[in-house]
């Protein structure tokens, strides 16, 4: 039986998947070729990011260039056989629509999920902030990126903004930042922290107010002083209550393997709450802003969008 080949059906399926048009129009061979090309942005991104030889800013346009690179091809590719094959085309015992449709699944589908979900839980994730507990580096609503490489959690310093999944809160995964480390004593009083003994130079820097969510769903503003601190190589902006009797305090003593996380707020009971993990219980490394939505006004903070922050 012979049937003419659209144009417009080959570039369709080579746009569902790079290959698809050549097999719809019988050249099974550029097919082979076409497929495996499907995924050249896929190994840019998992070389370059995976290995931690070139930045996000990198390997990001590399892989968005590189995959449109290869579905243009496919399509231009489909279309120019289509073109020679409007005629006298012998259909095939694999030009059957649900065929078409199997291939898109196993050959494309399936794949991509795979790949995604390797991606997530190996090389980098994006999750989205619900409390208060790390202003005002992190705002509720902010959807942060998180750095999972083995080789970002082999390098973390003191100071460093990283994520965890809290084994007493059914995996729900927290942000804090990596104040203590085995084997030492923290303090913290209301005129600051002590690291073994070392008072952590800090200076008041002014004042901030925000506008907290209540358990009953109550707006509540609340008043904070801002205090800049350094803990490591890196300084920060913490929030303390303004009278010094109301201050959280707390004393840690940390064992072997141990780590003491603290959020930046420290009015919030949950920058505090079960602040002693295992490093076995980071994600990864917190780096960057992807986009933030406040939560109350449902206005996208442009100003944050791509925002870097440590």
């Amino acid at each position: 039986m012979e049937k003419r080949r659209s144009v417009v059906w080959a570039v369709l399926l080579s746009i569902f998947m790079p290959g698809l048009g050549q097999v719809y129009c019988g050249r099974l061979v550029r097919a082979l070729i076409f497929w495996p090309l499907a995924f050249l942005g896929w190994a840019i991104f998992l070389i370059g990011w995976g290995s931690g030889g070139l930045t996000l800013a990198v390997v990001y346009p590399a892989f968005v260039v590189a995959s449109l690179l290869v579905w243009i091809a496919a399509a231009v590719d489909a279309g120019r056989l289509a073109l020679r094959t409007r005629t006298g085309y012998r259909l095939r015992a694999y030009n059957i629509w649900y065929l078409y449709l199997l291939l898109w699944i196993v050959c494309m589908s399936l794949p991509n999920w795979g790949l995604v979900r390797y991606v997530r839980h190996n090389l980098l994730a994006t999750y989205v902030l619900a409390s208060d507990n790390m202003r005002p580096t992190l705002l509720p609503g902010d959807g942060v990126m998180v750095d999972r490489r083995g080789k970002a959690l082999a390098d973390l310093k003191r100071g460093a903004l990283v994520a965890i999944r809290d084994p007493k809160g059914e995996g729900t995964v927290r942000f804090l930042r990596l104040t203590g480390l085995e084997g030492e004593t923290i303090e913290l009083s209301a005129d600051g922290l002590k690291i073994n003994g070392r008072q952590i130079d800090r200076r008041p820097s002014g004042e901030e107010s925000y506008e907290h969510k209540s358990p009953a769903g109550e707006w509540i503003e609340r008043h904070t002083l801002k205090v800049v601190q350094t803990l490591g190589d890196l300084e920060f902006t913490a929030l303390v209550d303004p009278e010094p009797q109301n201050r959280h305090t707390g004393s840690w003593k940390l064992g072997a393997n141990q780590i003491l996380l603290l959020g930046d707020n420290r009015l919030e009971d949950g920058a505090l709450k079960a602040s002693i993990f295992k490093r076995a219980d980071l994600i990864g490394r917190v780096f960057l802003v992807r986009w933030s939505k406040d939560p109350r006004t449902r206005r996208l903070r442009k100003e944050r969008r791509r925002l870097a922050v440590e």
